[in-house]
């Protein structure tokens, strides 16, 4: 049985990220343009936890404190920021690999607002969830960020343009897991088994696929965006190379605070070891929470 369907069958929420060890490492830095609500927190915390268990330097740059606190960009190996396109070259980064991810537009405004409601604990409803996408700040974000200009209706193609000129990577949030085993195998970090982190809990989440249509009208230019995205990724070398080895280290980490913040803990086991243990609760059929596996 493979190490993925293993970890799937003790239990189907925890995600197994792979270092493949036969992947040629690079190490060159990386600057992630993080497109809010876009799957991007998992791509960033799994990574940067990883990182800096090795002893390489990550920041975020999301406010002017954060600027002023990286002086020189170039000695951080992983640089995530919810700025606009650009960002990077100000705080000397412009070396790194920029990479980004888009989500459908729908559903990245739906989670932008009900993520919203769960972090203030307020309620979730069809009424704020109306009032939320029809305020222009929360229209067509990713267009917004990755232009590198000041906004204009239409600029989606020019956008685009923008990450064909510029981007290491980038593709739709369906591919965020397979580019964070490719990261972890270029930086040759350990194994990483963990859950999906920063996720909205059930009791704040809301369907409104009624609002659909409208929200896509009011988002046109990301809606087209993430086609062009959709139809022509730019996935690096490498990333779907078949896996015949794995690290033989494994950094197991989960949240130990969802709904006020995402708050992560864990711990870093031999794979070997990791391997037995899930195999044994396999055969008895036993679901464990990772904090159970760890015997937090």
């Amino acid at each position: 049985m493979g190490f993925e369907s293993l970890v799937h069958q003790v239990n189907d929420k925890f995600k197994f990220y792979v270092n493949n060890v036969e992947v040629p490492g690079c190490r060159k830095p990386v600057f992630f343009y993080h497109v809010q609500k876009s799957g991007g927190l998992t791509f960033s915390n799994t990574l940067s936890i990883s990182l800096r268990s090795r002893g390489f330097k990550f920041a975020r740059a999301d406010t002017d404190e954060h600027l002023e606190d990286i002086s020189d960009g170039s000695q951080y190996s992983l640089i995530c920021s919810h700025k606009k396109f650009g960002i990077h070259e100000r705080i000397k980064a412009s070396e790194h690999r920029l990479v980004t991810f888009l989500r459908d537009p729908f559903y990245r405004v739906r989670s932008a607002y009900t993520y919203r409601q769960m972090r203030a604990q307020q309620d979730v409803t069809e009424q704020g969830f109306e009032a939320f996408y029809l305020d222009p700040e929360n229209q067509n974000l990713a267009c917004k960020q990755l232009l590198g200009e000041d906004y204009y209706p239409g600029c989606a193609e020019a956008v685009f343009a923008n990450l064909e000129r510029n981007f290491f990577a980038f593709a739709t949030s369906d591919r965020i897991d397979d580019m964070i085993s490719y990261f972890l195998s270029d930086f040759e970090l350990c194994n990483v088994l963990t859950e999906n982190l920063n996720q909205t809990l059930d009791k704040y989440k809301i369907d409104a696929s009624a609002h659909k249509p409208i929200v896509e009208s009011l988002n046109k230019d990301d809606v087209e965006l993430y086609n062009l995205v959709q139809s022509g990724p730019r996935i690096p070398e490498n990333l779907d190379l078949e896996v015949q080895q794995i690290s033989m280290k494994t950094a197991i980490f989960f949240e130990v605070e969802k709904e006020k913040a995402s708050v992560t803990n864990g711990v870093e086991v031999d794979t070997p070891q990791l391997f037995n243990v899930l195999s044994n609760l396999a055969q008895t059929g036993k679901s464990v929470t990772l904090e159970q596996l760890v015997g937090r």
